[in-house]
């Protein structure tokens, strides 16, 4: 596909999701290459984001601007989430929580089959969570810092919700500022499901392309990003949390999906 063919599908899939009701928004991120991880001796730096390391992201991929909402899972799995915050008649603009991985792939699958029957995605194009990688990269958009708004600490109070601002409470999406490539809520509000088994970082020095680890046996996956209930050290672009598969304990965890072009 060129760039007018990409640029078009990436209407396209708004426009019809918007008409049926789902209104999910990607964003376009292009190829390129940054620094994964911590760096050894940085602040807040934990064992689990060392050694940091170069990653080639090899092709674009839309990614939803917004996490999942409760409307959203509504209109897509036809059921409440394990945990559901919006009364009725209210608008369910809360970021879906307490899911497992597993149903987070579920809604990803079930949504990519909504579009590829429409015709809105090709054969070969899916729905799916992000890798580690695919996300951190999207998060940093570009920046080297701790977080994607600088080193300030105090300033993630314009751009999530975190132990800090939140009374501990999960927050509507969309309040906040975003970050330099359109994405909201990558800091705090509900942490987020990735692809990725958990694993310990390995190379420090070779540049990895789209990078993703999967283990059949693990029972262990990452989520990002942070919730409300955590401090703003823990909602880095960095910081990684480890879960159980199947949420046990209805951790705060949602997800936004991508689209690999």
């Amino acid at each position: 596909m060129n760039l007018t063919q990409i640029d078009e599908q990436l209407y396209f899939i708004g426009s019809y999701l918007s008409k049926i009701g789902v209104d999910i928004s990607f964003v376009r991120c292009f190829p390129g290459e940054f620094l994964m991880g911590s760096s050894q001796g940085k602040k807040y730096a934990k064992a689990t984001e060392i050694p940091q390391h170069s990653v080639r992201i090899t092709k674009d991929f839309f990614i939803s601007k917004n996490l999942i909402t409760e409307a959203q899972w509504l209109r897509i799995m036809k059921k409440k989430p394990r945990l559901f915050r919006a009364r009725e008649n209210e608008n369910q603009s809360f970021p879906v929580e307490g899911v497992t991985w597993i149903e987070a792939v579920a809604f990803c699958e079930s949504l990519s089959e909504m579009l590829r029957k429409s015709n809105q995605i090709r054969d070969g194009q899916n729905v799916i969570l992000p890798s580690e990688a695919q996300w951190e990269y999207a998060c940093r958009a570009g920046t080297t810092t701790s977080w994607f708004f600088g080193e300030e600490e105090n300033e993630i109070i314009n751009y999530g919700w975190t132990s800090i601002n939140s009374s501990r409470d999960l927050k509507p999406i969309g309040l906040k500022k975003p970050n330099p490539w359109g994405l909201l809520d990558t800091i705090g509000n509900v942490s987020e499901w990735v692809l990725d088994d958990f694993s310990l970082y390995k190379n420090e020095y070779e540049l990895v392309n789209d990078p993703v680890f999967l283990d059949p046996k693990s029972t262990l996956k990452v989520a990002r990003g942070g919730s409300f209930s955590r401090l703003p050290k823990e909602c880095r672009s960095a910081s990684r949390e480890v879960i159980q598969t199947n949420n046990p304990y209805k951790e705060s965890v949602g997800f936004r999906p991508i689209i690999i072009i």
